[in-house]
């Protein structure tokens, strides 16, 4: 029985054969949610892909292989063994491998695995401290506003509650 991500992987290169005569290969699709948006915007001298002097923003999961395009987009969720985001663990299995900080770090669990998520923030940039059940009711609270702020087009509506 095919899983429902390489059924929705297939969907995509179907999707792509039509409009392009061709198909998109594994690496195709992930670039096209990393280098190609960070070069459309501007952004690839920072971000998009890892190389030296680049930011440190990267997903590190269970296993090695030969095809790493085609292991990212066929992982599950209990896959990921952490999430580094500027250099910084934000996400990583309880007791594994990846170090990070239990002053700012909480317990959660994905698909039954625990792990723990630090979205401690120092300043008044970024998540600012909130922790996860926070930041979630902030975004409940922000798409619940969404008409208003469209109309009102104002941030401040994201921030209120």
């Amino acid at each position: 029985m095919q899983s429902r991500t390489a059924r929705l992987r297939s969907l995509l290169r179907r999707a792509a054969s039509q409009h392009m005569d061709d198909v998109l290969s594994d690496e195709d699709i992930v670039a096209g949610v990393t280098i190609v948006p960070a070069t459309m915007v501007g952004w690839d001298p920072y971000l998009g892909s890892i190389e030296a002097g680049k930011w440190a923003d990267l997903l590190v999961l269970e296993g090695a292989g030969d095809e790493p395009y085609a292991r990212l987009l066929e992982a599950k969720e209990t896959a990921i063994r952490a999430v580094v985001i500027d250099g910084r663990v934000r996400l990583a299995e309880v007791d594994g491998l990846v170090t990070y900080s239990p002053l700012s770090a909480e317990q959660i669990s994905i698909g039954g695995k625990p792990y723990v998520i630090d979205l401690a923030e120092a300043g008044p940039s970024g998540a600012g401290g909130m922790t996860l059940a926070d930041a979630i009711e902030h975004i409940r609270f922000g798409l619940s506003k969404l008409p208003e702020f469209e109309k009102a087009g104002k941030k401040e509506l994201f921030l209120a509650g």
